[in-house]
């Protein structure tokens, strides 16, 4: 009997707790995502003299930020101290900018921390490489889909009829 009565009251709890959660979500107000103000404020972050709010919002910024976002990251990964240099490589290796990129790529090479240099180095291998790719793959196939493709050198065969290439005698009959 003991067992079925704390089988019950889980049970309950479970149920108390399940409807709760969707109450509350009914409460809430629908805000709306404000981008633009949200990485203002990462920016205003970034700029704070908390070492902690300075790495969270680069972290954060790696998410949501943009073009704008760069050069203050940029910044961070050549002047901070080791933990915000690392927090700016991955923030900026997944924004892709190439400005962004190509601070992480130099990092990488000249970095006086051996760990910043290791990491900065995965960063830019796991985040940026791929989206270099992706984008010159994105760019040869739109220069493509404007341009006519290069002439094959079965080109004039398709445009003529087979009796005509066996008359011309280009097909080796040996005339």
């Amino acid at each position: 009997m003991k067992t079925l009565m704390r089988i019950v009251a889980a049970a309950l709890l479970v149920a108390a707790f399940a409807l709760s959660s969707q109450a509350g979500d009914k409460n809430m107000p629908d805000v709306p995502y404000n981008r633009e103000l949200a990485e203002t404020n990462l920016m205003i972050g970034l700029a704070s003299d908390n070492l902690g709010l300075r790495a969270s919002s680069a972290s954060i910024l790696a998410e949501v930020g943009t073009e704008r976002s760069v050069i203050p990251l940029m910044q961070m990964l050549h002047n901070g101290v080791e933990e915000e240099r690392i927090v700016a490589a991955l923030a900026l290796s997944r924004i892709g900018d190439g400005r962004g990129v190509y601070a992480v790529r130099r990092a990488v090479e000249f970095d006086p921390s051996p760990k910043v240099q290791r990491l900065a180095a995965w960063y830019y291998m796991e985040y940026a490489v791929p989206k270099i790719n992706a984008s010159a793959v994105a760019e040869a196939v739109a220069a493509l889909r404007f341009e006519s493709p290069a002439p094959t050198p079965y080109a004039e065969f398709t445009e003529t009829t087979y009796d005509e290439y066996q008359g011309s005698g280009a097909a080796g009959t040996g005339d």
